[in-house]
């Protein structure tokens, strides 16, 4: 069962010391940031990653030309981050995120990328979904690229963009004042398979500990127009790890158990483990008939995925929202959404922006209910309010914590309540 709520989400749990950071220094990001090879770039907040034990932070955001999901802008993705200073109570200093090792630079900032425009120039971007915690102590960030073929962006002639994801694997230095960052493996799909690779990663740890399951977006879509019997099938893919992410499996269709295919179009989607009941749940669009790119993104549902087949148990599907026929066209996307979860019920919020016909309907929020078996629990304190910020997130378990207590962390991201001057 799911009920629809009106009111806003409910402030979730973050350490007090990252509310009262707002009252000093610097804690907001600069507007824009300083690249060598032309203007400012405009800076972009996504993803603040917290520690499990609630001591350090990570705070992710990018930087591009013109507006972000433009042509121009995919183009020219940076990633740039700051780290949480526990002894000023501040964020300090943004830098661009660099791969560790020789030979890489802000114009070079990892493996496959190079930012040296007009010669050659590619971009990497964060994901949708949020950076998780390993049992390892390291944190992962996934993301996507768009990989060069020479000196050109590469893509098939009836393609807008390709890709290729992974992620991004940060350790602290000794004194936490810093994190250095690795590039594990990364993956794509073949263009008769899909014709845009695979983009927006959402990844989560397995019971097993070092073990992985990514799940991509994928997409049939053509930019010169369509056939029905050419196009191929709009799936959503995997992709799983046994070493912490530094290598992956090869992509493969993501299916209902006992290999049973279904349909998804070309949307975001999340992975995540409930931190009550312990289970992985997938959060998506699933459609009845193979899909036209982008399109429907409708209905949006939850399930949960089985942790040996890493595949969606049909049976526990659900339908979060979907399309009112009577007053939403065909095209009314129910995607691109927010999340966060109760660690006393388990049961997860999720906050749409809904769009119809290229015109905003504003945010609709929804909360399940996975009528979870809840054990007793103290519910974590909730902060104090800094006038200036709604925290979201996902509260993350550490593999192997018990379902008696609850532990973990926040993942959470800073949603501004008024616009960026």
């Amino acid at each position: 069962m799911l009920q629809k709520h009106t009111c806003a989400l409910l402030l979730v749990w973050v350490a007090a010391v990252l509310c009262n950071s707002a009252a000093h220094g610097q804690t907001d990001l600069p507007d824009t940031v300083p690249v060598p090879w032309g203007l400012d770039e405009k800076l972009y907040e996504t993803w603040t990653y917290v520690t499990p034990e609630n001591s350090d932070a990570v705070r992710i955001a990018y930087s591009c030309v013109g507006t972000p999901d433009t042509s121009p802008a995919t183009e020219t993705w940076k990633l740039w981050y700051q780290v949480y200073d526990r002894d000023t109570g501040t964020f300090d200093t943004i830098r661009p995120l660099i791969q560790d090792g020789v030979g890489y630079s802000q114009t070079h900032p990892i493996d496959q990328v190079y930012i040296e425009p007009p010669t050659r120039q590619n971009s990497f971007i964060v994901s949708g979904s949020p950076p998780i915690s390993m049992s390892n102590g390291q944190f992962l960030l996934p993301f996507s690229y768009w990989p060069l073929e020479g000196n050109d962006l590469e893509h098939e002639d009836d393609a807008y963009t390709y890709m290729r994801s992974g992620t991004l694997i940060g350790s602290w230095n000794a004194d936490r004042s810093d994190v250095k960052w690795s590039l594990g493996q990364t993956v794509g799909q073949s263009y008769s398979e899909s014709r845009r690779g695979v983009m927006e990663p959402s990844v989560v740890e397995l019971d097993q500990q070092g073990h992985l399951l990514m799940i991509m977006r994928g997409s049939n879509e053509s930019s010169n127009g369509w056939d029905n019997l050419s196009r191929p099938a709009g799936r959503l893919w995997k992709a799983k790890s046994t070493d912490y992410g530094q290598t992956w499996s090869a992509v493969e269709e993501m299916t209902y158990s006992y290999g049973t295919q279904f349909f998804s179009p070309s949307s975001m989607s999340t992975i995540v483990r409930n931190v009550v009941d312990q289970k992985l749940y997938w959060i998506g669009n699933i459609v009845p008939g193979n899909p036209i790119g982008n399109r429907p993104r409708y209905p949006l549902v939850i399930g949960e995925v089985d942790e040996q087949s890493l595949s969606l148990i049909k049976k526990s599907v659900q339908t979060i929202a979907t399309r009112d026929p009577a007053t939403q066209t065909s095209t009314v996307q129910y995607s691109n959404f927010q999340i966060n979860q109760s660690p006393i019920t388990g049961d997860f919020t999720i906050q749409l922006p809904v769009y119809d016909n290229g015109s905003y309907l504003g945010y609709r929020t929804y909360v399940t209910d996975l009528g979870i078996d809840v054990p007793p629990v103290v519910p974590p304190a909730q902060p104090p309010s800094t006038g200036r910020y709604v925290m979201k997130g996902i509260y993350c378990r550490p593999p192997g914590a018990p379902s008696s207590t609850v532990m973990g962390a926040w993942v959470i991201s800073m949603w501004r309540k008024a616009p960026r001057r």
